[in-house]
């Protein structure tokens, strides 16, 4: 099995956000709760000013993991736009 969000994170880190949005799409398909591969897809989707996307994947991190500050942090700024 490919490790998907490694490549995804590669390609986030890369600054490649369409191809980073694409992989990590495939890893959340081999894993539907991998909080970390909705969490960079949305901020992915935050960078391509798809906010509505990102709003909807960060909302999904922090209903698994309320802590998590990147994601409320970053649906905060989401909301101040």
């Amino acid at each position: 099995m490919k490790n998907f969000y490694a490549i995804g994170l590669k390609k986030f880190e890369n600054m490649d956000f369409n191809s980073a949005i694409k992989y990590l799409t495939k890893s959340i398909k081999q894993n539907s709760r991998h909080i970390y591969s909705y969490l960079y897809r949305g901020l992915a989707y935050i960078e391509l000013k798809e906010y509505k996307k990102a709003i909807s994947d960060l909302s999904f991190v922090l209903k698994i993991d309320p802590d998590n500050e990147e994601a409320k942090n970053n649906l905060k700024n989401l909301e101040d736009l």
